[in-house]
């Protein structure tokens, strides 16, 4: 493995980012063409209420900006170190994995049992990532 690769489950994760904030403009762009929302309200976000599947899209995408940014930190200090392996590249393609089911859940039936289990298994992992790269460091050091 190379160190580079640890790099390509956050490059994955920075495109799913853009995805979704690609969707969710679309999203309001339609709907204050079909007036469903006032174009006022995107000023501070008052003064009404986005359609429930749009609200959804941008919650999500503000979840993008969250756990995730713990993620982007571990893959930066991973590759610098050069304490990146199979073992952190597979955590890292887990979570990845994960945070996509969790955004299909989230942006799409937004079913909360399934979502968490997701949300659960992509911290867990992530948990784990870090444990195992604090190791590597403790070992390399």
């Amino acid at each position: 493995m190379t160190n580079i690769q640890i790099f390509f489950p956050a490059i994955y994760l920075v495109a799913l980012t853009f995805v979704l904030a690609a969707a969710m403009a679309r999203g309001r762009l339609r709907a204050v063409y079909n007036r469903a929302v006032d174009p006022a309200y995107y000023l501070l976000q008052r003064n009404g209420a986005e359609p429930d599947q749009l609200r959804q899209m941008s919650r999500h995408y503000s979840n993008l900006f969250e756990l995730p940014v713990t993620f982007y930190l571990l893959v930066v200090i991973a590759a610098v170190t050069q304490a990146a392996d199979g073992v952190l590249l597979a955590l890292c393609w887990g979570f990845a994995a994960l945070r996509t089911l969790h955004a299909l859940i989230h942006t799409g039936s937004n079913h909360l049992k399934y979502r968490m289990y997701a949300f659960m298994g992509g911290f867990v992992i992530l948990a784990l990532a870090w444990m195992y790269l604090t190791y590597r460091l403790l070992t390399l050091a």
